[in-house]
């Protein structure tokens, strides 16, 4: 059975998206709004287990961290890139989530 992992990287993206959305006076969240952010990225992490299609990463900053990227559109603004490895036994290795006002061409 396929497992998902996280590097570190990734664990320690997900604790400053949290952090970042918790002090963001642009647009204030309360604590569950940031939680529920948060979870629903980790959610679309998650559920890279169960995708069959497998996207290779094209953008260059994509590539220094893994060989594939999965998408979690949050808004019509806002879209995470989640950068993967997979392993010999087909098991999930998120390496990097970072959003499209980081990612250039």
């Amino acid at each position: 059975m396929k497992k998902v992992y996280y590097s570190i990287q990734a664990a320690e993206d997900l604790e400053n998206i949290f952090y970042g959305l918790a002090v963001w006076e642009k647009h204030p969240m309360t604590l569950m709004q940031v939680e529920n952010y948060v979870r629903e990225i980790r959610k679309a992490c998650d559920d890279l287990e169960n995708t069959i299609v497998r996207r290779k990463c094209t953008y260059k900053i994509h590539q220094q961290y893994g060989t594939y990227v999965s998408t979690y559109r949050r808004t019509s603004s806002t879209v995470w890139y989640i950068i993967y490895n997979i392993d010999l036994q087909e098991n999930i290795r998120i390496e990097k989530i970072i959003n499209n006002y980081i990612t250039t061409e």
